[in-house]
């Protein structure tokens, strides 16, 4: 039979009760009839006194008759009293009855029981010697009839020997009756303590020892170990709690594998989230660099175009000079094929290092979508580890106290998962932030190419132009408006050179300040990757305490 701690406690308070009760009734008892036999002990020894009080009486009523010559009739009612008073007791103690406490016969009275055993032998032994002493007193006190009185004075001390044997029997019976209360006692008081032992070594085997080994389980459970079980198979609350105990510690080694793949998923993110941000940082800082490069170019080509525009100025100042300068406007325009290839190269180069720039900046918007992506793969992680941490806040508030070491635990854990969130967070905004700045940097070169292809175009009309300005110069006698016209075309290509050049040298000055931006938050994106990487490696610091 399984019985519940509360019943087994009950059950142990109630035996220790019942034997108490049983050991206070019999004392209860014994106690009682001990004080019942005092009282009657006093009475029996009373009786002694009363029968030498009789025959005291006797003496004194004949010593008072024969001095004074008539009966004192004082005596005589001392006499009949103390007869009444020794008969009634008697009579009570033989066969029970109300006594006077006290020497008057109508006084106060109480009802004793009649004796039993050898005492009660040796009272009616008295009554026998009684009933002849009474009957002799009688005859003393009506006729002092010489017999009777020789009588009384024999038999005095034999009613006072009977009654002292009588009372010494009644304080033996006493005495016996205190041994059996004392023996009792004694007796009561063994059997209490064998149940109070016989009780403690069962509390001791069915709560104790359980408790202990439970105790000694949370401690190991404490310390990380989530491989014990508990082998308690009772019914009682122990069981049910071992039981529960084995549950929790099997869900709370799921949980901690679970939290492992997870710590183990988000320190490989947290590895390629900081590859990736190097590689982002590499290419921010090659663009930079090849910015400021096509930057250089462009200055030149502007500082080119702003010389060149000079040169066809003076030129069209000299027009009306054409004739007598053909040897100078030669020169002139030798120079300007020559600035022209000049030119012609820097758009090339210009236009190598914008593709190269473009490249770059698309590879960088790719590295931005792919840690985007492995963001979402760090936010359910995330997600999951705070959603693991509060099933764990769930289950060791199942527990009650044996669970709060793993309440600490898990909100530890919810903690940094909120921490791992907040992170993730922080790096989507960046990564966002350089999406824009790439999908800018993008326009802004496809821009570029653009405006260098039409400078490019450009170029090479004016190289076509000057060609022709070339073979014009040997006949420009005899064609001076072809060339002044040609001089015109040469003068609006140049300004619309310039002004591209200084729109290409504001625009690469604008990519140069993208990638740095760009640089900017790769540098961020890599300092968040090394806080998600030192959270990971916290995580498996926490999870390793539970995988012995």
């Amino acid at each position: 039979m399984s019985l519940k701690i509360r019943h087994k406690l009950l059950l142990a308070i109630g035996s220790i009760f019942i034997i108490y009760l049983i050991v206070v009734a019999i004392t209860f008892i014994v106690v009682g009839k001990q004080k019942d036999d005092g009282f009657v002990i006093n009475m029996a020894g009373r009786q002694r006194m009363l029968s030498q009080k009789m025959s005291k009486e006797i003496v004194n009523m004949l010593y008072v008759k024969a001095k004074k010559g008539t009966i004192d009739k004082n005596i005589i009612n001392e006499l009949h009293k103390s007869m009444k008073i020794f008969d009634m007791t008697l009579h009570a103690l033989i066969n029970s009855g109300q006594v006077p406490i006290t020497l008057d016969p109508n006084g106060e009275k109480r009802h004793i029981e009649a004796v039993e055993g050898k005492s009660l032998t040796e009272l009616k032994k008295v009554k026998q010697i009684w009933d002849v002493f009474k009957n002799k007193l009688d005859i003393v006190v009506s006729s002092q009839e010489e017999g009777a009185i020789k009588h009384i004075l024999n038999y005095n001390m034999k009613l006072l020997k009977a009654m002292n044997n009588a009372v010494v029997t009644m304080q033996k019976e006493a005495e016996k009756k205190v041994s059996f209360l004392l023996a009792t006692e004694g007796i009561g008081a063994l059997f209490g303590l064998i149940a109070i032992i016989g009780i403690w070594f069962w509390i001791k085997s069915s709560i104790t020892i359980p408790l202990e080994k439970l105790v000694e389980f949370a401690k190991k459970v404490s310390q990380g170990n989530l491989k014990e079980s508990l082998a308690i198979t009772k019914k009682d609350e122990i069981g049910e709690l071992s039981e529960t105990l084995n549950y929790m510690v099997k869900n709370l080694s799921d949980i901690f594998d679970n939290l492992a793949n997870g710590v183990r998923t988000l320190t490989t993110s947290a590895e390629e989230v900081s590859s990736v941000s190097s590689n982002l940082h590499v290419a921010s800082e090659e663009m930079r660099d090849k910015s400021q490069l096509v930057a250089t170019a462009a200055e030149e080509l502007s500082a080119n175009m702003a010389s060149l525009a000079t040169a066809m100025e003076n030129n069209s100042n000299n027009v009306t000079n054409v004739a007598t300068g053909a040897e100078e406007i030669s020169i002139t325009i030798g120079e300007i094929v020559q600035k022209t290839s000049r030119a012609q190269e820097i758009v090339t180069k210009a236009v190598q290092h914008t593709q190269i720039t473009s490249e770059n900046v698309e590879t960088l918007g790719e590295a931005a979508r792919e840690i985007g992506e492995i963001l979402v793969t760090i936010d359910a992680i995330s997600n999951q580890t705070n959603l693991l941490a509060l099933n764990a806040t769930i289950e060791a508030a199942r527990a009650g106290e044996a669970g709060k070491g793993f309440a600490v635990v898990a909100n530890e854990i919810k903690e940094l998962a909120k921490q791992t969130s907040e992170a993730t967070e922080d790096i989507n905004k960046k990564i966002h932030a350089i999406q824009e700045s790439t999908d800018v940097a993008v326009k802004d070169i496809d821009s570029i190419l653009n405006i260098i292809k039409e400078v490019n175009d450009i170029v090479i009309t004016i190289s076509e132009g000057v060609q022709e300005q070339a073979d014009t110069t040997r006949g420009i006698a005899e064609n001076i408006n072809e060339v002044s016209a040609g001089i015109q075309e040469i003068n609006q290509n140049v300004a619309q050179s310039s002004e591209v050049s200084q729109e290409i040298a504001k625009d690469i000055s604008n990519v140069h300040v993208r990638s740095e931006e760009i640089k900017q938050n790769s540098d961020v994106l890599r300092e968040r990757a090394e806080q998600l990487n030192a959270l990971a490696e916290k995580l498996k610091g926490i999870i390793k305490k539970f995988e012995r």
